[in-house]
């Protein structure tokens, strides 16, 4: 058992209950990301010590899941699995082509997970399909969602010269792609919140859009 896992266990062996420590770990595994994120300089011993705590506990979670005496239905268990899998892709790519963008994913699953609100399967066909809109600046930008499966899915990002790919979790009918928001308001219409900043004074700012799904 690694050292991650030997702390948590022992902690589990605390009063607290084990729905608030899984809470608090992981809260205090979205601070720690959330840091290197607000301190970016580029990879360093920071971000991997982060990044290496958060691989850890949800390792930790992936074995709960598999053990045959835990209490969750099947259905929770498949859930924390596959979130699990895919906090444990999204860690590898961050660590091969650091972006502290890609922190974003990471921050978010672990304060909704933390949060008593599920992840649950959503419809494909409300998300599945080519986005379009236009900034405040006038700038466009496309918005394609592919393969949506229970709560995952593939999206492209794109405006100007800016391209992104990235595979995703739906949840409240949201999801993130790097720095954007994507909010599904109603049938075909969606809510982009983009955080911009402003290259020359280095300030940031939040560009809300709207986006229709091309028929």
């Amino acid at each position: 058992m690694s050292h991650a896992a030997q702390a948590y266990a022992r902690t589990s062996q605390t009063t607290a209950a084990p729905r608030e420590i899984e809470a608090q770990a992981l809260l205090k595994a979205a601070r720690q990301l959330q840091e290197v994120q607000a301190n970016w300089t580029g990879p360093d011993q920071k971000m991997y010590k982060a990044l290496l705590f958060n691989r850890r506990l949800w390792s930790i979670f992936l074995s709960a899941v598999e053990d045959n005496d835990n209490p969750n239905s099947l259905e929770v268990r498949q859930n924390i699995a596959n979130i699990g899998v895919f906090v444990i892709k999204q860690t590898i790519e961050m660590q091969m082509d650091p972006d502290p963008a890609k922190l974003k994913s990471l921050i978010d699953i672990n304060c909704n997970i933390a949060s008593k609100t599920k992840y649950v399967a959503v419809d494909p066909k409300l998300y599945e399909g080519t986005w379009t809109g236009k900034y405040a600046n006038s700038k466009s930008f496309t918005i394609t969602v592919s393969n949506v499966t229970g709560f995952h899915a593939k999206v492209k990002y794109q405006s100007e010269g800016t391209v992104k790919y990235q595979d995703v979790l739906i949840k409240d009918k949201a999801f993130r792609i790097g720095d954007s928001k994507f909010t599904l308001t109603g049938n075909g219409k969606a809510q982009i919140k983009n955080v911009v900043t402003d290259p020359v004074t280095g300030q940031t700012y939040l560009d809300t859009a709207f986006a229709a799904r091309e028929k």
